[in-house]
């Protein structure tokens, strides 16, 4: 048994260093990408490294420049496809939970919504008031617990009282904690962790990285945990105390009484009806989809509210035409569902800073069937990326793309830009279901404030400084937002 084992330790140790360079080289995918065009990677890391040090959408954009439409990069040794070309930007469960979710954008919900919208808006006027004439402020933490504040209470429909000033606002209430459990998983989900390098740089060895990440945590891992445990918990609590109210009714009407401590046409209970008498969902189905709620609308919301402000704060005759469109409904107007569609150049520069300043600057999704991408061809499990931020700024899609034209989505303007060229919120099924919802949101808002007020861009911000971060891919600003406020 001894010769043996030494006659086959030099077989022993080839074999394992092939191993090796099989995981850390992938010399197969390297081999049938090899005709596709992209940046030179390093061994190991791939393009990781410039990926991380100027920012996924700038370095994409660079490098699209060089390599064209199509193109690959290396995250560790894994390809991803970048596509930015908008000619070529579904199973069983996506259609049970996209189902679950279409009952709060139905007219019905969305006009529930627009009343806790517009108080919250007129809400956030009122806390600008000791700000205007005074100091340039930074408006993006103000924007976002406005954004929070919506998400949050149309989610679970729980008021959080989050805006400076609320007099309802208290510490360390029930509330006050969930609040801050949010914020909690908000700020830490997508903050680097320290095996979040080995576990791309070594996918086949996840599973082991996971389980030292679970038994060894690092400080923001225990923190995210302590948030996401409180707020299980208070929506678990929430659910149980629901479906028992839901199996006896029907779905509940919009506005209507109810038992429970769920607020009727709130998201979590439209999941829970619609579990109770269409598709079955689980509790943890559920959960899962109004966290996914609060996380992809905070963030959003927010940034578009925050770039849309920027650019009218920039340009005094965008916003002249902006204030003008809006005082023309009356000083005593209030936005209502209905005449939303009242105001098509605010609508406009919103579209407008959504293709300069898109916040989520690009999207990722793996292949599911072997497919053609021009004239290459994309093998099943293969990873794509939308470079969302690549086709807001194509020459060839936009005339000048990066001035802040809102004209070019006005009316006649609008038929000559090609479709999938402005991809803010997706296309196709997998296309933003909530961007309704989204864009009522920020109207809304934008109608209170400009009512209010005006408003001018402090000095020392153009080109504005954002960070572009990956998992997940966000376009935020660096240093905030400053812009002085002054009554009208």
């Amino acid at each position: 048994m001894g010769p043996f084992i030494v006659a086959s330790l030099p077989w022993l140790i080839l074999a394992f260093i092939c191993w090796v360079l099989a995981v850390l080289l992938n010399p197969l995918a390297r081999f049938r990408l090899r005709k596709v065009p992209g940046p030179t990677p390093w061994p190991l890391f791939g393009n990781l490294l410039e990926l991380s040090k100027r920012g996924e959408a700038f370095a994409l954009a660079d490098w699209k420049a060089t390599y064209g439409n199509i193109f690959k990069v290396w995250i560790g040794p894994t390809p991803m496809w970048i596509v930015s070309d908008p000619d070529m930007s579904s199973g069983p469960h996506y259609r049970k939970l996209k189902g679950a979710w279409t009952p709060l954008f139905l007219p019905a919900s969305l006009q529930n919504y627009c009343t806790l919208m517009d108080g919250a808006a007129c809400n956030l006027a009122a806390s600008l008031l000791p700000h205007a004439g005074a100091a340039e402020m930074n408006i993006v933490p103000a924007f976002e617990a406005h954004v929070l504040q919506i998400v949050v209470s149309a989610a679970f429909g729980v008021d959080l009282h989050l805006q400076a000033g609320d007099p309802l606002r208290t510490a360390g209430s029930e509330h006050d904690k969930l609040m801050h459990a949010v914020k909690d998983v908000l700020e830490t989900a997508g903050s680097a962790k320290p095996w979040a390098t080995p576990m791309i740089l070594f996918p086949a060895l996840q599973p082991l990285f996971r389980f030292l990440l679970h038994k060894f945590p690092d400080a923001a891992t225990i923190r995210l945990k302590q948030a996401r445990r409180r707020l299980s918990n208070f929506v678990y609590g929430l659910i149980h105390e629901e479906r028992p109210a839901a199996a006896q009714d029907k779905a509940p009407a919009m506005g209507s009484a109810r038992r429970t401590g769920v607020k009727p046409g709130s998201f979590l209970s439209l999941l829970i009806s619609h579990s109770q008498h269409n598709v079955q969902l689980t509790d943890e189905e559920i959960f899962v989809q109004a966290y996914f709620f609060i996380m992809a609308g905070f963030h959003t919301s927010s940034g578009a509210l925050s770039y849309t402000m920027y650019h009218l704060a920039g340009h005094p005759d965008k916003l002249k035409a902006a204030h003008e469109e809006i005082d023309a409904m009356g000083a005593e107007f209030k936005p209502t569902l209905q005449t939303l569609g009242s105001f098509p150049y605010l609508e406009a520069c919103l579209r407008e800073s959504l293709r300069l300043l898109p916040p989520v600057p690009a999207t990722q999704r793996y292949a599911r069937d072997r497919m053609a991408l021009g004239p290459f061809n994309v093998a099943p499990g293969d990873m794509l990326c939308a470079a969302t931020y690549n086709l807001h700024h194509d020459v060839g899609l936009w005339e000048k793309p990066f001035d802040f034209t809102p004209e070019r989505f006005m009316d006649t303007a609008e038929v000559g830009i090609k479709r999938g060229s402005l991809n803010t919120f997706g296309e196709g099924m997998r296309s933003c279901i909530g961007q309704n919802f989204a864009i009522m949101e920020i109207k809304i808002t934008l109608i209170r404030l400009l009512q209010a007020y005006t408003f001018t861009l402090a000095p020392n911000q153009v080109p504005l400084a954002v960070k572009a971060r990956s998992s997940p891919s966000l376009l935020s600003p660096s240093k905030g937002i400053y812009i002085n406020i002054v009554s009208r």
